[in-house]
């Protein structure tokens, strides 16, 4: 009875600092998949410019048929169609837009260009040190993995008339730190082709369903950032508003022209939002409550244990009569 309470004793502490743990140990798992996602992308992107630039060497070879043509023929296809889809979700005004949490099915198919697993780019913000992939359509499967791209909003290919809404939680690994972000920082949002830098402008909270303020700015070439407000619950909704920095950006456009256009919008022509109370502060106090809580458990299961070995080599010690 004592062996079966004693166990009990350890797994109760053990599970108790498992659980206080749990958002560190998913942010590490989390990084550590982004990272060899971001990998496996980033190859891909390499690949994709390396058989451009070997196709356009050979153009005047017409018996070329190599696996590049091919590539790049795919490559370009992509890219035209999600120019269109752009085009197109602009034109209609985003009628079939709704709420990021809502987990919708993807609106842009994926699978025919040879992409399985959703994975359109990955997005860097320095500022919280973060870098995600990017998966196309806010579906459950994929906010779990990383950010995501909102149906009916812009693919992240950047371009007149365009606003790519990326969300993603509020969580560790996620965005949770998003609050951070100030006017002026800069964001990335690397693709296939290119990497394109893109600057806060405004920060606002909305209603969930307050979808008419994430829609694209005729004449603009936005990036907006979506997540939960305030931390930890589902209430609200955080608004990041990006806006298009070529001047930060290296190297030349997809097409491979110079392109020195910038895309200019004031705060004030962005929409504005509701009053909203920050949620740093607990932020804090969680890492705080939950470090402590760790220590302590630690602690006292270390604690345990080695009372435990103690016991045992004291029981097992021979009895010396004199």
């Amino acid at each position: 009875m004592k062996k079966i309470v004693n166990l009990l004793a350890v797994i109760m502490l053990l599970s108790g600092f498992l659980i206080l743990a749990k958002p560190y140990l998913r942010e590490w798992y989390l990084k550590r998949e982004n990272d060899r996602i971001i990998k496996e992308f980033a190859k891909k992107a390499e690949n994709n410019s390396d058989a451009g630039n070997a196709l356009r060497e050979r153009s005047d070879d017409n018996r070329n048929t190599t696996n590049e043509s091919k590539n790049t023929s795919m490559s370009d296809k992509l890219y035209e169609n999600m120019q269109e889809y752009n085009i197109k979700i602009f034109q209609e005004n985003q009628s079939g837009l709704c709420d990021a949490f809502s987990y919708t099915t993807s609106s842009f198919e994926f699978s025919e260009y040879g992409i399985t697993d959703d994975v359109a780019g990955y997005i860097t913000i320095d500022k919280i040190g973060v870098t995600m992939a990017l998966y196309i359509g806010s579906n459950k499967a994929n906010m779990s993995k990383g950010a995501t791209i909102m149906n009916q909003t812009s693919m992240p290919i950047g371009g007149e008339n365009t606003n790519c809404v990326i969300a993603a939680h509020r969580s560790r690994g996620f965005l949770a730190e998003i609050e951070q972000l100030e006017p002026g920082d800069e964001i990335k949002i690397t693709n296939l082709w290119q990497t394109l830098s893109y600057k806060v402008v405004k920060i606002i909270v909305i209603e969930p369903y307050d979808t008419d303020k994430i829609k694209i700015i005729p004449g603009q070439d936005i990036v907006t950032l979506l997540t939960c407000h305030p931390y930890g619950k589902n209430t609200n909704r955080y608004v990041v508003y990006c806006a298009r920095n070529k001047s930060g950006e290296s190297g030349n456009t997809k097409d491979g022209s110079a392109d020195k256009q910038i895309y200019n919008i004031t705060a004030d022509e962005l929409p504005n939002g509701m009053e909203y109370e920050s949620s740093e502060k607990s932020i804090k106090n969680e890492d705080i409550i939950r470090i402590c809580g760790m220590i302590l458990t630690g602690i006292f299961l270390i604690i345990y244990l080695l009372m435990f070995v103690a016991g045992r080599n004291l029981k097992e010690q021979p009895d010396i009569q004199k």
